[in-house]
């Protein structure tokens, strides 16, 4: 959102997420991922006028690694397809699209 005051919020967030590792290598880790995010709601004003933000996103990832032992390290990438919602007085928009995404991580199983 654009305008001359600034739009200050805080959110909660959640994101739900499920894989699966294809374990087709002992030391080669091979999987896919599918998440669901939610990014809550912001509410702020622009220009004045209250508005509220909400967000959300689906995503699909593939994801490679390597496994020593217990400990592993990992590059995932895919696609994300995201929504956001502005409303407000004069202030209603939809805002949507398909973005690539990625990541790099490391693990530790206990």
């Amino acid at each position: 959102m654009q305008g001359d005051d600034d739009f200050d919020d805080e959110a909660s967030a959640a994101k739900v997420f499920a894989g699966y590792n294809f374990g087709w290598l002992p030391f080669l880790d091979l999987g896919a991922e599918l998440s669901y995010l939610n990014g809550g709601e912001l509410d702020g004003e622009v220009d004045g006028t209250s508005a509220r933000l909400e967000v959300e996103s689906l995503q699909a990832m593939g994801i490679a690694g390597f496994s020593f032992g217990p400990f592993g390290v990992y590059g995932k990438a895919g696609m994300a397809d995201w929504d956001a919602d502005r409303s407000g007085n004069g202030l209603n928009k939809d805002y949507s699209g398909t973005d690539p995404v990625f990541g790099l991580g490391a693990r530790v199983q206990l």
